[in-house]
């Protein structure tokens, strides 16, 4: 599997002090002989599966050793269910009873049912439930006027929604500092906290935590993808071939947009980028694209057809560009405003807010 060598070697070298293997026992009497099943990571920093375990039933039970940290999550894979675990080193075991992952029971490991009692109590909250009702009647077949309205209102209790689960992961780490899924709780609420919240947060994390693969994904994000936080270098191809670096731009002002021909948003976004490239394009500022289409064609097309001026790259693999990698590009658009030493500036500035930004820095 491919993906960005920098996080492949930030991944790698940063797991020496952290990682043990377990040896994970599965139990299913009702399976038969042969059954085939996949245990996989879920690691923050990659899209898909990583570290891809087969394993076979024989005579209703398969043991497999799998390297983890304390705290990793992982995916049992049977018939097309997918059933989640928090694994660390030890003995786990994972019974089956019929063959269904649902009903499965799982032993060994402390992680997995500190975050099964975190969701039990999460759910308990009024506010999960009445955000899953809102939520249950925006997805109803409605009128475009209803759906619109009932969209405002799941919008409207969103917001309480993050603010309140802010408070309950914070506490939750507060309250049980020794628990290695911490890293987890603080990574799921990083976009809804300051950086320096998260940072300070990160600190008080143990180093079991720190070192699991959510630790590490929170301190890459820290070091490179928040606020004054250097911007990782990538080199990758252009239009014609030509080889263009982020050092490249070093000197100016240069706003990284991820995009792609597929994403409508992206496109509808696209003017509005030429709006602000033709206003400050004299001015120590540039743009570079990267695209994460997968075909050349569709790709060129879309350059030529919405206008774009500016220079763009891609090595056409999709949500595996290696660049987006690095970024840790979870969603189209994206950018990120990087200053002329290469410092990141903002994350996702659109619109008004981008313009006031160069406006200011610019003049």
């Amino acid at each position: 599997m491919k993906f960005s060598v920098l996080i492949f070697l930030f991944w790698a070298q940063s797991t020496c002090f952290a990682q043990n293997s377990v040896l994970l026992e599965i139990h299913a009497p009702k399976f038969k002989n042969g059954t085939k099943m996949q245990v996989y990571e879920s690691n923050p920093f990659i899209r898909r599966a990583v570290n891809i375990y087969d394993l076979e039933i024989i005579n209703g039970k398969s043991i497999k050793k799998i390297v983890t940290g304390k705290g990793d999550r992982f995916f049992v894979r049977f018939n097309q269910q997918d059933r989640g675990i928090y694994l660390e080193p030890g003995i786990v075991k994972i019974n089956i009873p019929d063959t269904s992952l649902a009903d499965a029971t799982i032993t060994g490991s402390k992680s997995d049912q500190q975050m099964g009692q975190w969701l039990t109590d999460w759910k308990n909250e009024p506010i999960y439930n009445s955000t899953r009702y809102a939520q249950n009647k925006w997805f109803e077949k409605n009128s475009k006027a209803e759906t619109a309205l009932l969209k405002a209102k799941y919008d409207s209790v969103k917001v309480i929604y993050d603010q309140q689960l802010v408070s309950f992961n914070i506490n939750r780490i507060r309250a049980n500092p020794a628990f290695c899924i911490n890293s987890i709780l603080l990574k799921n609420i990083m976009d809804l906290v300051p950086k320096k919240q998260i940072s300070d947060l990160y600190e008080r994390l143990n180093k079991d935590a720190q070192g699991n693969a959510s630790g590490r994904f929170i301190k890459y994000t820290i070091d490179s993808l928040y606020a004054n936080g250097t911007a990782p270098a990538f080199v990758q191809s252009d239009t014609s071939g030509n080889r263009v670096k982020l050092e490249d731009f070093r000197g100016k002002y240069l706003l990284l947009d991820f995009w792609a021909s597929w994403c409508i948003p992206c496109r509808a976004e696209n003017p509005n980028l030429i709006k602000v490239y033709e206003q400050f394009k004299g001015r120590n500022f540039e743009i570079l694209a990267v695209s994460l289409d997968s075909e050349r064609k569709l790709w060129l097309d879309a350059i030529k057809k919405d206008k774009l001026p500016w220079v763009h790259i891609s090595d056409l693999k999709g949500w595996d560009n290696q660049v987006s990698s690095k970024y840790v590009i979870r969603a189209v658009p994206s950018n990120f405003l990087i200053s002329p030493n290469g410092k990141i500036i903002a994350k996702n500035i659109h619109g008004k807010a981008l313009i006031e930004t160069l406006e200011k820095i610019l003049q």
